[in-house]
């Protein structure tokens, strides 16, 4: 028999199967999600042959003669990677190249259409999609009013006017998206819009994430302003009831479109506490190397931080600051005013400098001991051990005491007099953070920190 006897009367066969969506040859399968994030079989296709492309492209050309086939991959508009579901629903959606397999078996589509990501419209509308319900199970995407691009089956990916297609005029239904459209970028303690697509006559009702509060509701759009009651991680969606006419309506609830809150990042130097050596709060010490400074806590992810005269002409120090607590070699400068700086930074940006007047002052002789604490930082519990300057041993006799301070001044523990150099000190149930240790060793005041965490 002739080849061209056997096109004759096996090619209509395959132009009448070919219109059919169903996915043919499937040999493995991928997931991929809805919008809402409903899975989604994609089946993975074996190609036809580039004989039977050119043939399908010609027949539906002659038939079809107004209709803008569109080239695949290959230079052929007909392809079996993908069918009309898979490119309504899925490639025009996601940008995917031409070359990728993507079929969606009946009935899996419907997830699209019922769980939420689109909603029923009483109309054709742009951009939508466009579903032949019943035996003819086809899907297309609006391109503009009354053009729709949709696949034919194994045939081509078309153009064409809603009319002009091979799957007749009965049956359709209309569907747009129920996602939020607006920016996704950090949102930095301001106000942001959003939109849904516009409706005719339909209603909105918004809900936002934590941290943020809805300025209107009822609309297509609306906006957001955040509240400062929380930061991080957050969304908004949006139901839609669209009126299809005679008293039904499609209801539908959106996913949700995410996006991070980020605080403020500034910091009231006023707030910043400073500890001197002798741990006392509110100046530093001349000739001491434990001074040190508290930031207070924030939405800043680190800070930076500058000493100043009064003035604010000559910087004496400048760095960034990376924990909520920093010790200072600003004991070197002389005895007097100068100015504290400080500004916070997180994604957000840079805040404007904070300023605040610090007192460095003469404190006095340095005690002959210090404090060391084993292990530091802390988990549960840690040993103090008193030493000297001079190295010289500390007698087991030696009679102290000492008091445990958070950096909000608050006493956590306070000892009676006891000897020996070395005490344990429990943290069970403390915070995490910075603690002061005051100890009085023959009339002298000895302080020193540890880190609990």
């Amino acid at each position: 028999m002739s080849k061209y006897i056997l096109k004759k009367l096996i090619y209509p066969f395959i132009l009448l199967i070919s219109l059919n969506s169903i996915c043919y040859s499937q040999s493995q399968a991928t997931i991929v999600k809805t919008p809402i994030g409903t899975p989604i079989t994609l089946e993975i296709m074996t190609e036809i042959d580039t004989t039977l492309k050119s043939y399908l492209d010609s027949l539906r050309r002659e038939q079809f003669p107004n209709v803008l086939l569109i080239e695949t991959y290959d230079g052929y508009s007909s392809t079996n990677l993908f069918n009309c579901h898979g490119y309504a629903w899925y490639m025009s959606e996601n940008a995917s190249p031409l070359n990728k397999y993507c079929c969606i078996e009946d009935p899996n589509e419907d997830d699209y259409m019922t769980d939420g990501s689109y909603v029923q419209v009483a109309s054709e509308m742009h951009p939508g999609k466009v579903f032949w319900s019943g035996l003819k199970d086809h899907s297309a995407t609006t391109y503009q009013s009354g053009v729709y691009i949709s696949k034919w089956g194994r045939g081509p990916l078309a153009r064409h006017d809603w009319d002009e297609q091979p799957y007749g005029t009965a049956g359709l239904k209309y569907y747009v998206s129920t996602s939020v459209s607006g920016s996704t970028a950090i949102l930095c303690s301001s106000t942001r819009s959003f939109s849904a697509q516009n409706i005719p006559n339909a209603s909105y009702d918004w809900y936002a994430g934590l941290g943020l509060t809805l300025n209107s509701n009822g609309n297509y759009n609306t906006s957001v302003t955040v509240n400062g009651s929380y930061y991080g991680k957050t969304h908004i969606r949006v139901e839609i009831t669209s009126p299809l006419g005679g008293g039904v309506n499609d209801v539908k609830l959106g996913p949700e479109l995410e996006f991070t809150i980020v605080g403020s990042n500034t910091i009231n130097a006023t707030n910043v506490v400073f500890t001197n050596c002798n741990s006392i709060t509110g100046s530093l010490c001349t000739n001491c190397d434990d001074n040190e400074f508290g930031l207070p806590s924030g939405e800043y992810e680190y800070a930076e931080v500058k000493l100043t005269n009064l003035a604010g002409t000559t910087t004496y120090d400048q760095f960034y600051c990376y924990s909520q607590s920093e010790t200072v070699d600003w004991g070197q400068y002389a005895a007097g005013t100068y100015k504290f700086w400080v500004r916070g930074i997180n994604d957000c940006g840079t805040s404007s400098w904070s300023s605040t007047n610090l007192s460095i002052v003469d404190c006095g002789r340095s005690s002959s001991y210090y404090l060391e604490f084993t292990p530091n930082p802390v988990i549960t519990e840690t040993t103090v051990e008193l030493k000297r300057h001079d190295k010289k041993e500390v007698a087991e006799t030696i009679e102290w005491e000492f008091e445990v301070y958070d950096m909000s001044q608050i006493k956590k523990l306070k000892t009676y007099k006891f000897h020996g150099k070395k005490r344990k000190i429990n943290t069970s149930g403390w915070k995490e953070g910075v603690y002061i240790v005051r100890a009085i060793v023959k009339d002298e005041l000895v302080s020193g920190k540890f880190i609990k965490k």
